[in-house]
C-alpha cells in the first residue's frame, strides 16, 4: 500500500477554495483531480462513504449539504493529496469541528480499516483559512 501525506484546508467560503486552488496549482504544481469515493486513500475512503451512506438513509433534502471537500488536489510525484472544504462561513464552525471529530479516530485506525484502498494517509495536517474582518475603531 502507497503511504501519501494530506493537507485538510478549511476556507471561510468559496472565493477563499478557489483562491487556495489557484495557489496549489501555480505554486506547487498540485493538480485537481475527480475520485471515485473508493479511490480516496485510507481513511477518506470510508469516512466520504459513511458520510454518504448516512446522509442517504436520513432521506435528507439535497439542498442539505453533507461536509465533503470541495476540491481534491493531489500531486503525485510529491505524494500528496490536498481537500478544500467550505466551511460555510465564520459562523459554521460545526461543519469542521464534527468532520475531524469523525476523521480523527479513523485516522487512528487507518490501517485496521482500509478497505480496498490503495494509498494510506500515513501524515495528516490541517489549516484554517478564514479572513480577518476589518472594524472601524
Amino acid at each position: 500500500m502507497e503511504n501519501i501525506n494530506a493537507l485538510l484546508v478549511f476556507c471561510e467560503g468559496p472565493h477563499d477554495v478557489a483562491f487556495c486552488r489557484l495557489m496549489f496549482k501555480y505554486c506547487f504544481d498540485i493538480s485537481q483531480i475527480a475520485w471515485k469515493f473508493s479511490e480516496y486513500p485510507a481513511p477518506f475512503n470510508q469516512l466520504f462513504k459513511t458520510s454518504m451512506e448516512n446522509h442517504a438513509a436520513q432521506d435528507m433534502s439535497l439542498a442539505h449539504k453533507f461536509f465533503l471537500p470541495d476540491k481534491t488536489l493531489y500531486n503525485e510525484k510529491r505524494k500528496l493529496l490536498v481537500l478544500l472544504f467550505n466551511t460555510g462561513g465564520k459562523s459554521k464552525t460545526d461543519n469542521p469541528k464534527n468532520f475531524l471529530k469523525d476523521f480523527l479516530p479513523l485516522f487512528e485506525n487507518r490501517e485496521v480499516f482500509s478497505g480496498d484502498a490503495k494509498k494510506i494517509v500515513n501524515n495528516c495536517s490541517y489549516l484554517f483559512l478564514y479572513d480577518r474582518d476589518h472594524k472601524e475603531e
